[in-house]
């Protein structure tokens, strides 16, 4: 068998079409204990999270500055009634990444074993980051709230999805950049962080229309945000303030660039770039 993005997803579909997941956010603590995790943990340790199985199924460790345990009965068993678990978009990240980890295991003698040739090392942190975005963010669920009549073109509609999903900025980009029927035409969000100490900021994450290819390439994690936006941008700016502007690109177009801030203590912001019809002044 081959352990690749496509088992994953396949995985994912089945879990997901199991619990009957049908709301934002999604109840991770169902899928957990469908996949047979039955605890879940929470305390200030080194790691962000923890898989570990043992001879009943799976426990998760997540981190976390408080300690909490949630006991997650067998999913053969009586049904639990929901959890009111407070997490943060990362430790819900980081429990849906554990929880990836559980599809490479298969149940001998009722407990879990590894399965032959299952991936490990980068490869496998890979395929459970892949996983852990379409947990959070399930194909359904994502083109039922962004719709044809309403593709992605903002930094307001990624910050209200990432309210409504429970993830982070960089997590939504990603998930909606794997499809370009959920951008607007002629936009590109990103979401991108300064070093204080370089005066320079990268890309974290962001979409592009392919057809702003023409004058920006694609945002790819890490880019110099500078190099990328490249001679169209006109100007630098600072990520403290919002700031807007626009450049011509041709006799009847032209770029408009909007910047956001997002969280000035971790020094992110929001760089919205649309292209749009150049304005000509009739009395000029």
């Amino acid at each position: 068998m081959d352990y690749d993005r496509r088992f994953v997803r396949q995985m994912v579909c089945r879990v997901l079409a199991a619990v009957g997941t049908s709301c934002i956010p999604v109840d991770l603590c169902s899928i957990a204990q469908y996949q047979g995790v039955h605890a879940v943990r929470l305390a200030p340790i080194l790691p962000h999270g923890i898989m570990a199985p043992d001879t009943i199924g799976f426990t998760i460790h997540l981190k976390s500055r408080h300690e909490h345990v949630i006991d997650l009965p067998a999913a053969s068993g009586p049904q639990r009634p929901p959890v009111n678990l407070r997490l943060s978009a990362r430790q819900r990240f980081t429990l849906a990444h554990e929880i990836v980890h559980t599809f490479f295991y298969r149940w001998e003698s009722g407990s879990p074993e590894l399965m032959t040739g299952a991936p490990n090392g980068h490869k496998l942190e890979a395929l459970c980051q892949f996983g852990a975005g379409l947990l959070t963010v399930p194909d359904h669920l994502l083109y039922a709230h962004v719709r044809e009549d309403w593709r992605l073109s903002s930094a307001s509609q990624v910050v209200r999805l990432c309210g409504e999903f429970g993830v982070s900025p960089e997590v939504l980009l990603r998930r909606i950049g794997e499809d370009q029927s959920l951008i607007e035409m002629g936009s590109a969000v990103v979401l991108a962080k300064t070093d204080p100490h370089a005066d320079v900021s990268a890309i974290l994450a962001g979409c592009c229309h392919l057809s702003l290819t023409r004058y920006l390439p694609a945002p790819r994690r890490f880019t110099d945000l500078q190099k990328w936006l490249g001679a169209h941008a006109g100007r630098h700016f600072s990520f403290e303030r919002k700031e807007e502007w626009q450049r011509s690109v041709s006799r009847c177009e032209c770029l408009r660039f909007l910047v956001t801030p997002w969280r000035k203590r971790a020094g992110t912001f929001f760089v919205e770039v649309q292209l749009v019809p150049l304005q000509i002044d009739d009395n000029a």
